[in-house]
């Protein structure tokens, strides 16, 4: 990992323990190279200017590795990490890490599979139910309600049961309103997203923290039409908790990867970036703030109009 490298001291170190894990997998050729938490390395075009020049000369040395490596044979390279867009696009040009794998959560099937890896003689309807119920987190997440549910269990001398594991996991706190009104949001988005055409909708899923609605897009050209049918989509799951709740929750705001943070960027680049709002043909590395606030509060409203209608 880029952490065992740094770990062996300056600069000049983390480089050599490079250079010698790359030189380790040549001679043992043929294998794979793992490089794990990869995303470590971060980019050379990031904002932050602590230790720039030390990143850059560590990715330098990386990218000067993963050519020498891409001209010979026998060394299969992996890069693990949980933020790709965080790495430099130098490592993930062609010919380098080209080949990008996403692993999402595992869904009701695989998370039925650890369980019966932990608890062979369960009944496979229970655990099932308890797999349906476990959607949305991760088997580490699992494997730690797993073990500790099983201590708990031993210090009561008895053996563990899939309502200790289920409790550990806190997932006996589900309020059935919530979950309503979290798939009526997440109907919203594959109704809508169906109904203009924009998308197809391949996965709806219930979390424990929320719910998901996975879209592929279709082919389109990004029309005024094209953008506003995107916006009336990642708008329609407060659109419809309107509609059948008669009010709007929070739901649809949050981190950076939520509804309205999403609809936000795209109205701005509207506006700012693609040529097709008020201002016309303008592209702005960096609207002002009250033009950015302006500009997306007109788009959501009247995407949100458009939501109620479909």
């Amino acid at each position: 990992s880029y952490g065992e490298w740094q770990a062996a001291g300056h600069l000049g170190d983390l480089l050599r323990e490079m250079r010698r894990s790359f030189e380790h997998a040549r001679e043992t050729a043929p294998c794979i190279l793992v490089i794990d938490e990869i995303d470590a390395l971060g980019s050379r075009a990031g904002d932050d200017g602590h230790g720039r020049s030390y990143r850059s000369q560590a990715i330098a040395g990386l990218l000067t590795e993963l050519d020498t490596l891409g001209r010979e044979e026998g060394v299969i390279l992996i890069g693990t990490c949980n933020h790709r867009d965080r790495l430099d696009p130098a490592i993930l040009r062609p010919g380098r890490l080209d080949l990008h794998v996403e692993m999402p959560l595992p869904d009701e099937t695989m998370l039925a599979q650890i369980l019966q890896e932990h608890l062979p003689g369960e009944d496979h309807l229970a655990l099932a139910d308890l797999a349906r119920r476990a959607v949305g987190h991760t088997p580490a997440e699992l494997d730690a309600g797993i073990r500790t549910a099983k201590s708990a269990a031993r210090q009561e001398r008895r053996a563990p049961t899939l309502a200790d594991i289920a409790r550990h996991l806190e997932l006996d706190d589900t309020d059935p309103a919530v979950t309503r009104r979290v798939a009526a949001h997440e109907a919203g988005h594959a109704i809508v997203a169906t109904a203009l055409g924009a998308s197809r909708v391949v996965r709806m899923t219930l979390l424990r923290d929320g719910g998901e609605t996975v879209r592929r897009q279709a082919d389109r050209i990004g029309t005024w039409d094209d953008i506003h049918d995107e916006l009336a989509t990642h708008l329609a799951g407060r659109a419809a908790e309107r509609l059948v709740y008669g009010s709007i929750s929070a739901g649809a705001g949050g981190g950076s990867g939520s509804d309205l943070a999403i609809a936000t960027e795209l109205a701005v680049a509207f506006h700012m970036r693609l040529g097709l709002g008020w201002r016309g043909p303008v592209w702005s590395e960096a609207p002002s703030g009250p033009r950015h606030r302006s500009s997306s509060r007109c788009a959501i409203r009247r995407s949100t109009t458009a939501c109620a209608r479909c």
